[in-house]
This record gives structure tokens, C-alpha cells and sequence, in this order.
């Protein structure tokens, strides 16, 4: 009998304009990825009382939080914000710890919020959280 064994893996979440180069986002210290089957519910006469239940579409969203900070190899804290209610290619590339996981999944999508908080407390570093959606369909790359 085969065993599993979790081992965890890195993410970098990298976002682009157009045909720019992307870049991953500066300080991120957590990121998500959720796929989520959009369901529609109906009862006919004819289904006797029992509903009927489909998936309609497949919703995919990012959110990534962070620390404010500096590094000009990484789209910067003012450029995430800029990017609000466009449309930007993206690469979630996942590095497992053992061979042969992992992989990219790429493609494009809207960003939809970005807030920060920067607290009073110079001890406390300033955050902020971005929310993606996904507009079309996602390209997923196994790593070899």
C-alpha cells in the first residue's frame, strides 16, 4: 500500500499589463487560490419535489496579502493599488518540496479590490490585501 506524505510547497503569485514582463508583488506573506463550481438549483413539477442541481461555471479568485515595502524588482505597493478594475495577465507558480509536483497556472484576470492598513504603531508594519478574479479560462502546467 502506497503512502502520501504532505510536504507543503512555495507559491509566487507574478502579474502583468499587457505584454509588460511580470512581477511578483512586493512582501507578500500569504497568498489563495480558490476554485469554486457555480451551482444552479431548480424543482420542476415534473422532478416530483426532488431538486435538481448543476454546475453552471467554475468561478477561480486570488487574494494576496502583504507587507508595505520596497524592492524595484517588484511591483510596488502604488502599482498593485493602480491595477484596481483591470484586466492583468497572471502566473501562480507552485514549487513542491518532492519531484514531480507543482506546476503554473496561468492566464488572465480582473483585480477587483486592494486595501491596506497602516496602523499607528511604528512597531506594526503596514499591510495591504489584493482580490483577483479570474476572466477566462486557466492554463495549468504540471512541473516535469
Amino acid at each position: 500500500m502506497a503512502t502520501a506524505e504532505h510536504t507543503g510547497y512555495n507559491t509566487v503569485l507574478k502579474l502583468a499589463e499587457g505584454s509588460s514582463t511580470k512581477k511578483a508583488l512586493v512582501g507578500v506573506t500569504s497568498d489563495s487560490f480558490a476554485r469554486q463550481a457555480n451551482i444552479k438549483t431548480s424543482i420542476t413539477k415534473t422532478d416530483a419535489g426532488v431538486k435538481r442541481v448543476k454546475s453552471t461555471s467554475i468561478e477561480d479568485t486570488f487574494t494576496v496579502s502583504g507587507v508595505c515595502g520596497y524592492d524595484s524588482t517588484l511591483l510596488s505597493r502604488l502599482e498593485i493599488m493602480a491595477l484596481v478594475g483591470k484586466e492583468v495577465n497572471f502566473e501562480y507558480v507552485i514549487t513542491e518540496a518532492t519531484a514531480g509536483g507543482g506546476g503554473t497556472i496561468s492566464g488572465a484576470a480582473l483585480v477587483t479590490g486592494y486595501s491596506e492598513d497602516t496602523p499607528a504603531d511604528p512597531e506594526t508594519d503596514a499591510t495591504y490585501s489584493l482580490n483577483l478574479q479570474v476572466t477566462g479560462t486557466l492554463t495549468i502546467t504540471p512541473a516535469v
